[in-house]
Formats: C-alpha cells, structure tokens, sequence
C-alpha cells in the first residue's frame, strides 16, 4: 500500500516529462503523429524547458539559433517546438504561416526548409523565384537569441534618431566643449598681444617725438681740439611789434631868461 502514492508521483513525474519531450509543429500536432512518423524521430534540443525540436534519426542538427541543419541534404529547417501553442520564446516562430507549403501541406503542419541570404538573413522556401526575390530585395528576416528579428526592426526611427541627435553622448559634450574653450582662449589671447603691441608702439612713438624735440635744442659746434662738443641751441623768440612812437607834448608858457650880454 505504501508503494502506492511513489508508483502515482512516478507516473504524474513520467507524464510531464513525456509532454515536455513531446515536439509539436505550430498547429498544435505531435510532429510523431505525422505521417511517415516511423521514419522521423524528433528529440528536443534542450533536455529541460520549452525548446526547439530536430529530427535528430534523420540526421539533424541542433543550432543556437533554433533552426535545425539537414547533413545530408545540406538545408535549414524550422521544425518543431516543445510547447504546443508555441507562445513560448524558445519556440522559432519563424515561417509558420500556410502561405508556405511543404509537400504540400501548409507551414503550420509541418517542417519547412529555410534559405540563409548572403547577408546572413532567412527567407522561407528553398530554390524558387519567390525565395530568389526575397534575398535579393533584402526582406530576409535576422534571428537573434532564438527570436525572429525583422530588417525593418533594425532601422533606427526617425525619432530615435532625433533623440539621439538632441542628446549628444557624454564624449561629445566634452569635444564640443573642449573645442570651445580652446577657441574663446586663442581670442583671449589674440586680443592680448594685440593690446601690448598697440601699448609698446605708442610709448614708442612717444620717446622717439620727445627724443626729436630734446635734439632741437642743442646744436653742435667745434672745438679747437676736433672734438665737437654739444650746447645749448640759442632760443628764438618770434618778433615782436615794438612799442609806436609817442604823440608831441606841448611845453610850458614860462618864459625863458636870456643869458646873453650886451
């Protein structure tokens, strides 16, 4: 009786590993279910948790980036998914609308063989114009961790990259700044050269006009020893009206005595 309850948690333990092993394409079918079952055997990548499924008989192999490559016919293939409704992340949803056909049955039921661009993206289908034209326009979609990644998605906005350009990163602020800064300091020190040239060349000008007015002065005159020796130039004073000359004035009405003899 004791052994009862651990032959029932065995069970219930056995019948959750056995929905988490089990590979369901996007429908929701057991991918084992499918016709020609006995030939495929499908195992998922990860022992532990939701994860993509290959057809590991067959001759597949698991990629990091949950698509499965074929050995033998050298192809990609998305394939199956432990989680039946395929809502988890480490499901591929990668071509699983019906508008993809393999064998004749719509991508939701089966496996469908994927094409890698030369620009490293995926398109849906293998060998036709349609799959052509999709590399060649570039509407391949990228796979990155597992998730399908659109080309479009990785486009920056126009209003990420208006914010991006409004919002200059750190080190640009810093060149801008510096670039400023050295710019204002060049003018500030241009002005200051300019300021002392302009002062030593007035005061310049100033010794040499008081030198020319000081020299004006002295003149140089010879020596019996041949050595001219330098006085002071005589000082000329402009001519001056000299004083007019005076009206008569009358003398005085006394007489005068004579002196003479008789």
């Amino acid at each position: 009786m004791r052994r009862a309850p651990l032959i029932f948690l065995a069970a219930v333990a056995a019948s959750i590993t056995a929905v988490q092993g089990t590979c369901f394409v996007p429908n929701g079918t057991n991918r084992n279910d499918i016709k020609d079952f006995h030939l495929d055997t499908y195992e998922p990548c990860v022992s532990s948790g939701h994860a993509m499924c290959c057809n590991i008989k067959n001759g597949d192999r698991c990629e990091a980036n949950g698509l499965c490559w074929n050995n033998v016919d050298k192809k990609f293939w998305r394939e199956s998914c432990t989680d039946p409704t395929w809502q988890s992340p480490k499901c591929l949803k990668l071509c699983i609308s019906d508008d993809y056909q393999s064998d004749g049955i719509g991508a939701t039921g089966t496996d469908i063989v994927v094409t890698e661009c030369a620009d490293k993206s995926y398109c849906c289908g293998n060998d036709n114009q349609r799959v052509n034209d999709c590399c060649e326009e570039g509407k391949g979609v990228r796979i990155e961790d597992g998730q399908v990644v659109t080309t479009s998605s990785l486009m920056p906005t126009a209003s990420s990259a208006g914010a991006s350009g409004s919002a200059p990163s750190n080190n640009q602020a810093g060149i801008i700044g510096g670039a400023v800064g050295g710019a204002v300091g060049a003018v500030v020190l241009a002005l200051a050269a300019w300021f002392i040239w302009h002062k030593r060349r007035k005061s310049n000008a100033r010794a040499r006009g008081d030198a020319a007015d000081l020299t004006q002065n002295y003149v140089a005159v010879s020596q019996e020893g041949g050595y001219p020796t330098v006085v002071e130039a005589p000082s000329y004073y402009p001519p001056a009206e000299m004083p007019g000359e005076g009206h008569p004035v009358e003398l005085g009405s006394e007489s005068v005595r004579s002196t003479s003899r008789r």
